[in-house]
Order: structure tokens, then C-alpha cells, then sequence
């Protein structure tokens, strides 16, 4: 298994190294560091330092790629692959993918990318869209947990390979899942009947979508809550001290024409915890 991480020297891109190496020696997998580069948009100024040649680019990219490798993970750099890929970086990540087969991808927040003020970088948002493996996003302030593994839960084909991939990682990890089914009703949809059934009928989309992580002998706890999935994931996060939350790309939403639905695309932005969405095409 290759487990590969986006770098490009920011505070987020640091973060997600350190997640994605810990990450990688739980798995027993292989760590592949990418360092994207391109020219900049605009000619350098006049008097100011030449455009490196491609070739010289490469191998600077690759000397600094090496650096904070060594500043990160010390002497457990010697063990990580490197790859330097030209051209925009969400670009590189996915190009690393296909060359390397890796089955997961690790990116920070943000980057180094022109708009700092975002919550998500677009790179980030690029390749959680377009990435034919699960992505990981880790939170700039990201710290290590021992906490479970939340999973959101929805009866979709999404939520189904999200449970399949978290209990592939909870066995590993020797971690709970904290299956988490919440719903928000539209004004006219909130009725007495409608709440009082809620309970129940959450219950059995739950019990009977986790009924493969007890097989799988995994510790499982559930949450059936009333209340928009996005914020009830998050703060479950929090109060579990999650050490991952877990999310297909898409669940059960009304615009299935969106490629990272709602509640995915809301706790990659906002959540302080790393976050993997995964594609329903994910094994």
C-alpha cells in the first residue's frame, strides 16, 4: 500500500506530513512526498533573479523537498519517497496517483495558494473532487488523537464505502467507530409524527449499514440525532476526540450533481480534525 502526501513548505502542507506518516506506519504502507512547482504567471522583474532552467527547478524543488522532510520527521525521512511533478499542484497529486498506484492521498486545508483568507485551498478541494482514491484533508492546527473513528451514516452507497474503508482502518488501528446518522427536516416536514419516528427509523438505517464493522469485530457506537448532519459530525468529532472523521463523497443530498456533496465539502472546510472523503468508487 502507498499512501502519498502533498507538500509544498506551508504550515498545512507540514501538517498533513506529520498526519500522513503516522497515518502510513499504522497501515504498514509506503509514504510518497509530492512537490508540485510551476512558473509564475507573470515575467519576473526586471533585475531580479533568473527563471531557473527546468532541469535546475527540479532538482531545487527536490533539495527543498528533501529539508522539510528532514525538519518534519527526522530520521523517519529516510524512509519516504519523493516525487517532483511539474505543473499545478492538484495536477501533480493526481498524475503521482496514477504513476504511483498509491491508495490514498493526504493534503492540508490549505497551501500555499493565492488566497489565503479560504477555509479550503482550492488544491485541497481539486483533488478531494477528483481523486480516484480516498483523500484525507488535515486541519493546519491538527494534533494527534487517540479517539475514535467518526463515520457519517445515511443508507447511501456512499456512506456504505465510507464504513468499509473506516473498518479497514479501525482493525488496523485497533479504534471504535462512532457511526453518526443526523437529519434536518424542512419547515413543512416538521411535524409531531415526524420526530417521534425519527428515532426509530434512524436506528434501522444505522444498524442495518454498520452490521459489516461488528462482523468485522470492530468496538461500534451510534448516534442518532435530529439535526443537520454536517454540524452534528462535527461536533461529535469534538466531544470523541475523533482521531479521523469519515465521509463519502456524496451521500444521500438533493443535488447528486454536485461532486463534493454538502456534508463533505462542510467538514473539510470547518472541521479541526483530518477528514477522509471517500469516492464511491473507493474499494
Amino acid at each position: 500500500m502507498i499512501v502519498v502526501v502533498g507538500v509544498d513548505g506551508s504550515e498545512g502542507s507540514r501538517a498533513a506530513l506529520r498526519f500522513a506518516s503516522g497515518f502510513a506506519r499504522t497501515l504498514g504502507a509506503r509514504l510518497c512526498a509530492v512537490w508540485s512547482w510551476e512558473y509564475p504567471a507573470e515575467r519576473p522583474l526586471t533585475g531580479g533573479p533568473p527563471l531557473l532552467a527546468v532541469d535546475g527547478a527540479d532538482a531545487a524543488v527536490g533539495a527543498r523537498l528533501d529539508e522539510v522532510l528532514r525538519e518534519e520527521l527526522a530520521d523517519a525521512a529516510e524512509s519516504v519517497e519523493r516525487r517532483v511533478e511539474r505543473g499545478p499542484a492538484n495536477r501533480g497529486l493526481l498524475h503521482a496517483l496514477s504513476q504511483t498506484g498509491a491508495e490514498v492521498l493526504v493534503v492540508g486545508q490549505r497551501g500555499l495558494g493565492t488566497v489565503a483568507g479560504r477555509l479550503l485551498g482550492s488544491v485541497s478541494r481539486r483533488v478531494a473532487e477528483q481523486a480516484p482514491c480516498p483523500v484525507i484533508v488535515v486541519p493546519r492546527a491538527y494534533v494527534p488523537s487517540s479517539g475514535p473513528i467518526v463515520v457519517g451514516v445515511d443508507g447511501s452507497v456512499g456512506a456504505a464505502g465510507a464504513l468499509q474503508w473506516a473498518t479497514s482502518v479501525a482493525q488496523a488501528d485497533h479504534a471504535a467507530i462512532v457511526a453518526v446518522h443526523g437529519m434536518s427536516l424542512a419547515p413543512s416536514e416538521f411535524t409531531e409524527s415526524a420526530i417521534q419516528d425519527f428515532p426509530q427509523r434512524g436506528r434501522a438505517v444505522v444498524d442495518a449499514q454498520c452490521q459489516p464493522v461488528v462482523e468485522a469485530g470492530v468496538e461500534l457506537q451510534v448516534r442518532v440525532v435530529l439535526s443537520d448532519p454536517r454540524t452534528l459530525l462535527d461536533e461529535v468529532a469534538t466531544t470523541q476526540d475523533a482521531r479521523l472523521v469519515v465521509v463519502g463523497a456524496r451521500g444521500t443530498g438533493p443535488i447528486e450533481a454536485l461532486l463534493l456533496g454538502s456534508v463533505s465539502a462542510y467538514l473539510v472546510q470547518h472541521s479541526d480534525r483530518p477528514v477522509a472523503v471517500i469516492p464511491s468508487a473507493a474499494p
